[in-house]
C-alpha cells in the first residue's frame, strides 16, 4: 500500500532503449525496494494512469456536488436549524442548572466535613466540575457554529469544490497547489486498485 506524499511512496521512471521512447513517472512502494517481500509486494502505478483515475473520480464528484446543489431547500433547512438550535439551548440550560447544583452541594459538603476530609471532597468535586464545565464550552461552541452557518455559504463551497474539480478535471498537467488543496492520501494497493482521500473539510461538505 502506499500513500501519496508519505513516506513509504517513491517516484520512479520506467525506461525503454527504444527509439524515441519517453521514459514515464511512476509511483512505487519503497518498503518492498527497501525490506522485499518481507513487508510488501512489487507494486507501483504510472502516473498518468493515476491522474485519469483521480479525474474520473473528480466528475461523479462534481456530478454529486451538483446534484446537491440542485436539492438545496431553504425553508426545510432553515426549519432544521431552529430545531437544533433549541436542542442544543435547552441542552445548555440543563447543563448550567447541573454545574449550579454542583458547586451547591460541594459547598455544604465543605462547611460540614472534617478538616481531614476537606482535601479529598475538593478533589474529587473539581473533577466532576471540569468535566461539567467542559460540557457547557463545546455546546455554546455548537450554538455558535450553528448560528453562523449558512445555507449560501454551504452553496459557495460546493461551487468552489466544483471549480477546483473541473481545474483537475481539464488540465492535462493540473496544479500542483490544487492537488494538495483536494487530496489528503492516496492508496495504492498491489492489486492495482487505487483509494483516494479527500481534504476533511470537502468529506464534510458530502
Amino acid at each position: 500500500m502506499q500513500s501519496a506524499g508519505g513516506p513509504v511512496t517513491g517516484v520512479a521512471r520506467v525506461r525503454s532503449k527504444k527509439e524515441g521512447y519517453e521514459p514515464k513517472k511512476l509511483y512505487e512502494c519503497l518498503s518492498y525496494r527497501k525490506y522485499g517481500k518481507t513487508r510488501c509486494v512489487c507494486h507501483n502505478v504510472r502516473e498518468d494512469i493515476l491522474l485519469a483515475n483521480f479525474k474520473s473520480f473528480l466528475v461523479l464528484l462534481r456530478d454529486n456536488y451538483k446534484q446537491e446543489i440542485k436539492n438545496l431547500r431553504l425553508e426545510e433547512y432553515k426549519s432544521n436549524k431552529r430545531n437544533n438550535l433549541n436542542k442544543l439551548k435547552d441542552n445548555l440550560r440543563i447543563l448550567e442548572s447541573e454545574y449550579r447544583i454542583l458547586l451547591s452541594e460541594k459547598i455544604k459538603e465543605l462547611s460540614s466535613c472534617n478538616p481531614d476530609k476537606r482535601a479529598f471532597i475538593e478533589s474529587t468535586y473539581k473533577s466532576m466540575e471540569d468535566e461539567k464545565y467542559k460540557e457547557i464550552e463545546n455546546t455554546k461552541k455548537q450554538i455558535e457554529n450553528l448560528g453562523q452557518e449558512d445555507l449560501k455559504i454551504k452553496e459557495e463551497k460546493l461551487k468552489k469544490s466544483i471549480d477546483y474539480f473541473n481545474q483537475v478535471i481539464e488540465s492535462e498537467i493540473p496544479d500542483k497547489v490544487v492537488l494538495n488543496m483536494l487530496i489528503d492520501k492516496i492508496y495504492i494497493y498491489h492489486d492495482k486498485s487505487v483509494k483516494f482521500v479527500l481534504k476533511v473539510d470537502i468529506e464534510k461538505m458530502l
